[in-house]
């Protein structure tokens, strides 16, 4: 079961265990952990973005799917993690 948010703003910190679909962007500096799920990116991803993907089992992976990834200096972080910039 996942969820579908707008977007995570400038400096927010978000945590969910599940799939997240973020149909906007991600702010900078923000902070966003997925438990035990995929993260869905539709929009941007800001500068100093910290994503982390904690998976108990198997994989999880990031999409960003119709964006700009803006960070130089962004931390994506996860066991058996699959990142894909589409």
């Amino acid at each position: 079961m996942g969820i579908t948010i707008d977007k995570i703003n400038d400096n927010e910190h978000f945590e969910y265990k599940g799939d997240v679909r973020i149909t906007g962007s991600i702010g900078h500096r923000a902070t966003v952990i997925v438990k035990d799920g995929s993260l869905t990116v539709d929009g941007n991803v800001g500068d100093g973005v910290d994503i982390q993907m904690a998976q108990s089992a198997g994989s999880g992976s990031v999409v960003i799917s119709s964006g700009a990834f803006f960070s130089s200096s962004a931390v994506i972080a996860g066991g058996g993690l699959v990142i894909q910039l589409t």
